[in-house]
């Protein structure tokens, strides 16, 4: 995802809901966002610029591994999934979410065991390798 796209299609919409929030509880509310480039962590572009203007509080995450999180995994079973789905790409949006509550629904618990037991091994090779990025087909 872009930052043009987050900003024109998510983060204008966070924005509205905060500020309806404000006014109904009469107190400040933060939003929430992790380090992704399109939230515009990096530059001051259009996302920090269109926060600013609306006056949006903002908590960040801090850093954090999804090579050490099965729920990371479990989305990427969605995420491969979706991808090896012939016409994907041509969906309306409901099509799209449909499909997707679908393979959601589909995804086993023994699927996301196996995720939970690699993890040690995960952790050992991050460690090997000084954190860097793992692949791998079930992450």
């Amino acid at each position: 995802m872009t930052e043009v796209y987050y900003t024109k299609h998510i983060l204008l919409e966070y924005i509205a809901t905060i500020k309806q929030l404000e006014a109904s509880h009469n107190h400040p509310f933060y939003l929430e966002e992790d380090g992704d480039s399109s939230h515009g962590t990096r530059t001051k572009g259009l996302a920090t610029q269109a926060r600013e203007r609306a006056g949006i509080r903002t908590h960040w995450h801090p850093p954090y591994s999804p090579d050490l999180s099965p729920v990371e995994a479990a989305w990427n079973i969605l995420k491969q999934r979706l991808r090896q789905t012939p016409g994907v790409n041509q969906m309306t949006y409901e099509e799209l979410v449909e499909l997707a509550q679908e393979i959601w629904r589909n995804i086993t618990m023994e699927e996301i065991r196996k995720r939970i037991l690699d993890m040690p091994r995960r952790c050992e090779l991050l460690v090997k390798t000084g954190g860097k990025r793992i692949k791998g087909k079930d992450w």
